[in-house]
């Protein structure tokens, strides 16, 4: 497939060709091809940024990229036995299957043996404080979406450590973020990251009175602020990024899941070999009775 033009002004003239012409025997999930949200992804493929991870995935490199790669070793092997239910869970709400690789960059519940209870208490991979649980939610998020919270004074179980519980919270929360960012799925995906409301302050900064102060950053362009007012409505994750308003923490999560996303659904095509073992299904903590 000979993939769109990336929207980066020093990309040239160059063409990303990525082969891929449709799910394969091999795929981990039940991926659709035809799915608008999976559509636009792909159209993503072809930025050098992602396109930077994808070859450095493969090629097991140092740094970010061969991290990404070393974590999709273990991921699409452990998460086999759960993908199922988690993927089942997901299209009932109209979203891609793709979106299990969520739970590959916050957390690290697939990739350690025995599928610890709490993800947020692995050294150096919670991503942020009280968040808990392989989709990783915040107290706060976790209460609005009904999941009961544990309380290590009274012995109360977490549901937020429950698979298919917080799957279907995590299900429930992507629905309202792609329905409220329709212009581009990755501003869902960066407000999963850095919650909706840094999302649209982003958005809203083009109709600000004052963009720098707005913004945050030393901004003294003209030409910037002529840019960025011109959008409009039709500002997407690329423009932000641009216009430098987006955090590199949202950067990177945004950059690293469109790569895992696509990477991993086909695992063997892309160089992630199954490794014949087999592994449990994720074990079932705080059942609802």
């Amino acid at each position: 497939v000979i993939l769109p033009k990336a929207k980066n002004p020093d990309d040239g003239e160059k063409e990303i060709v990525v082969v891929e012409d449709g799910p394969s025997a091999d795929r981990l999930i039940d991926w659709d091809p035809k799915h608008p949200i999976t559509q636009a992804f792909q159209k993503d493929l072809g930025h050098p940024e992602i396109q930077r991870l994808i070859i450095g995935a493969k090629a097991r490199t140092e740094g970010e990229p061969g991290r990404i790669g070393r974590w999709l070793d273990l991921f699409v092997n452990r998460v086999r036995p759960s993908a199922p239910m988690m993927t089942e869970i997901l299209k009932k709400r109209g979203l891609p299957a793709e979106m299990i690789f969520i739970t590959m960059i916050e957390s690290s519940y697939f990739q350690v043996p025995g599928f610890p209870v709490s993800t947020s208490q692995i050294k150096g991979r919670a991503r942020s404080q009280g968040a808990r649980g392989p989709w990783q939610f915040i107290p706060t998020t976790a209460k609005s979406r009904g999941m009961k919270i544990g309380d290590s004074a009274t012995g109360q179980c977490d549901e937020r450590d429950n698979l298919e519980i917080a799957t279907n919270a995590a299900a429930d929360y992507f629905k309202d973020l792609f329905a409220k960012f329709p212009i581009d799925p990755k501003l869902a995906i960066m407000a999963y990251n850095a919650g909706q409301g840094n999302v649209v302050k982003a958005l809203k900064c083009q109709e600000h009175s004052n963009p720098k102060e707005c913004i945050g950053r030393p901004v003294t362009s003209a030409e910037y602020i002529q840019n960025l007012r011109s959008l409009q409505g039709n500002i997407d994750f690329w423009d932000l990024l641009d216009l430098n308003i987006v955090s590199d923490e949202s950067r990177r999560y945004v950059i690293k899941f469109v790569a895992a996303q696509y990477l991993g659904r086909e695992p063997v095509r892309n160089g992630f070999a199954y490794d014949g073992k087999t592994y449990p299904v994720a074990p079932v903590v705080c059942p609802r009775k």
